[in-house]
C-alpha cells in the first residue's frame, strides 16, 4: 500500500520550462517535488512513492491525460489532482472535474493562483487525514473503552452505544440504538431526564440504581452536551460501580497481603538476627577458651569439649536457615504442622541449654502429670523452649540457676490445653513490662539488657499453634524473686 509522503507534489508536463518554474516555486516553498514529462514516467514515479498532489497536463506524448487521472484517481484515492492544459473547452473541464481532478487551469499558468490552491489542497488534504484518524482513534476509544458510553440525538433517542453499556444494560447494541433515552433509564430518574429543557444544557453526575434481571447494580455517570454541525448531541459516560466495588475489594485484599507479606518478612529478619546472634557468641566464647586452653595438655578434655560446641553452634546455624524456610511455608499452609510430643522435645532443649552454661550451675527440674503430652507443632516448639529457658539462665544473678517446669492438662472455655509453666529464680520483670516484653523491638531498650527480644518471636510461633503466653511473678507482688512464663497450647 502506498502511503502519502510528507508534502510531495508530483508535475506531469513535457514542457520543461513550466515544470521547471512550478519546480523551483514549490521547492522554496519547502515542497518535495518530482518531475515526469510523459504519462510512462508518471506511473514509475507513483510506483515508488504515492504523491499529496499531482499536477496533470491534459496533452501528452504519449497518454491521454485525462486518461491518466482516472487511472490514479482510481489506484491512489487518496491524493489529490489538478489539471493543466493549453486547449481549454467547457467539455474538458467538465470532464476533468468529473473524473476527479480538484481544479483545473488553463495555459498560460496562473502560477500565483497555482501555488495558493495547491497550497490549500494539501492543507486541507491534512485536515481531513488528521480528521479521519481522530474518528478512528474516537471510534476506537468509544468501542473499547470500559466506561459505559451513550450518544444521544437532540431528538432524546440513543444514536450510537459501545460494549461496555450493552453489557451493563445487558440488551443487545442494535436494541438500544433508536431507542428513546427514558426508556433506558428507571423510572425513578425520568424528572430529571427533561429532554425539552435543561438535559441537553448542562453536566449532570447521577448516581443510578438498576434492577436488571433481578441484579442489582449501579451506573455513575456523567452527561457532556456537546453541539456539532448546529445539532446538540448528549454524551453519556458511565462507570460501573458494581464492579467498581469488586476491584476495590480486590485491591484492599492484595494491600492486606502485601502488609502481611512485609510483616512476615520483618519477622523473619529478626528471628534469624536474633538466633544467629546466639550461634556466634557461643562460638566466640568457645573459640577463646580453646585459645586460652591450647598450650595446657591439662586442658585437653575442656578443649574437646569446646570444639564440639562449635560443631553443634554451626549445626544449629544450618538449622536456622532449614527453619526460616519451614516457617515460611507454615504460614502459607497450615498442613506444615504434625503431632509432636512435648516432654521429647523439651529434654531436647534442656540438654542444649546445660551443655551451652558449663560455667553456670543450673538445676533444671520437669513435673508432669503424665509421661507423654501430644500437641500440633513442628520443629520451632525446640526454639520456643530454648528462648525461655536461655532468658531464665542468662539473665539470674543467682549462684545456682533453678528452674522448674511444670507440665499438666488444663480447661479453658470448654477446650483442652496443655499447661506448661516455666519457674525460674532470676532477676524478674516488673509489672510495668509485663505486658510489652511480648513486643518486637523490646529488647532495643538499653534497660531491659536485652530481656525478651526473642520473646516477640515466642510468641509468634505459639499463636501459629493456636497457642497463648503470658508471663507472671514466681511469687505474686514480688517480681524481683522470678518469673513463670505460662504457655496453652491445644492438646490433642
Amino acid at each position: 500500500m502506498n502511503i502519502i509522503s510528507y508534502s510531495t507534489i508530483l508535475i506531469i508536463d513535457d514542457d520543461d520550462l513550466i515544470c521547471q518554474t512550478l519546480n523551483d516555486i514549490f521547492q522554496e516553498k519547502g515542497y518535495k517535488v518530482t518531475i515526469a514529462n510523459d504519462g510512462t514516467e508518471a506511473i514509475e514515479r507513483v510506483k515508488q512513492m504515492a504523491f499529496d498532489l499531482t499536477l496533470i497536463d491534459i496533452s501528452l506524448p504519449d497518454i491521454d491525460g485525462i486518461t491518466l487521472l482516472k487511472q490514479f484517481r482510481k489506484d491512489y484515492p487518496e491524493s489529490s489532482y489538478i489539471i493543466i492544459t493549453g486547449n481549454a473547452t467547457l467539455q474538458t473541464a467538465i470532464t476533468a472535474l468529473k473524473d476527479g481532478a480538484d481544479r483545473y487551469f488553463i495555459k498560460p499558468l496562473p502560477i500565483d493562483e497555482i501555488i495558493n490552491r495547491a497550497q490549500e489542497i494539501i492543507e486541507n488534504q491534512r485536515l481531513r487525514q488528521k480528521l479521519k484518524e481522530s474518528e478512528k482513534k474516537f471510534f476506537t476509544l468509544f468501542e473499547e473503552a470500559l466506561n459505559p458510553i451513550m450518544i444521544v440525538n437532540e431528538n432524546g433517542v440513543c444514536t450510537d452505544v459501545n460494549k461496555s453499556a450493552s453489557e451493563f444494560l445487558e440488551r443487545g447494541i442494535n436494541d438500544i440504538k433508536d431507542t428513546d433515552i427514558r426508556n433506558l433509564f428507571p423510572s425513578d430518574y425520568l424528572n430529571i431526564l427533561d429532554k425539552n429543557k435543561s438535559f441537553f444544557l448542562n453536566k449532570y453526575t447521577l448516581e443510578i440504581q438498576y434492577d436488571i434481571n433481578s441484579k442489582a447494580k449501579t451506573l455513575l455517570i456523567n452527561t457532556v452536551p456537546i453541539e456539532l454541525f448546529g445539532k446538540r448531541f448528549l454524551f453519556i459516560i458511565g462507570q460501573n460501580l458494581t464492579d467498581h466495588i469488586i476491584i476495590q475489594q480486590r485491591l484492599e485484599t492484595s494491600q492486606e497481603r502485601f502488609r502481611k507479606a512485609y510483616k512476615r518478612a520483618n519477622f523473619y529478619k529478626d528471628l534469624f538476627s536474633h538466633d544467629i546472634s546466639n550461634i556466634i557468641n557461643n562460638i566466640i566464647s568457645a573459640t577463646s577458651l580453646i585459645s586460652l586452653f591450647q598450650e595446657k595438655p591439662e586442658k585437653k578434655k575442656e578443649i574437646t569439649e569446646f570444639i564440639e560446641i562449635i560443631k553443634d553452634e554451626g549445626n544449629r546455624a544450618v538449622k536456622l536457615i532449614s527453619n526460616i524456610q519451614k516457617l515460611y511455608k507454615l504460614e502459607e499452609n497450615k498442613e506444615f504442622l504434625k503431632r509432636v510430643e512435648i516432654i521429647k522435645v523439651l529434654n531436647e532443649a534442656v540438654q542444649y541449654i546445660e551443655k551451652s552454661f558449663q560455667k553456670k550451675e543450673i538445676d533444671i527440674n520437669i513435673e508432669a502429670s503424665s509421661n507423654e503430652f501430644y500437641v500440633n507443632g513442628n520443629e520451632f516448639l525446640l526454639d520456643v523452649f530454648e528462648n525461655i529457658i536461655i532468658n531464665a539462665t542468662r539473665y539470674n544473678i543467682n549462684p545456682k540457676v533453678e528452674i522448674l517446669i511444670k507440665i499438666s492438662k488444663f480447661l479453658k472455655n470448654n477446650n483442652k490445653y496443655i499447661k506448661m509453666e516455666f519457674i525460674d529464680n532470676g532477676i524478674g520483670i516488673p509489672d510495668n513490662r509485663k505486658d510489652i516484653i511480648f513486643q518486637k523491638g523490646y529488647a532495643k531498650k538499653k534497660e531491659t539488657k536485652g530481656l525478651g527480644f526473642g520473646l516477640s518471636l515466642v510468641k509468634k510461633i505459639v499463636k501459629s499453634y493456636n497457642g497463648q503466653i503470658q508471663v507472671e511473678d514466681r511469687v505474686k507482688g514480688d517480681f524481683s524473686k522470678g518469673c513463670n512464663f505460662i504457655i496453652l497450647i491445644p492438646l490433642l
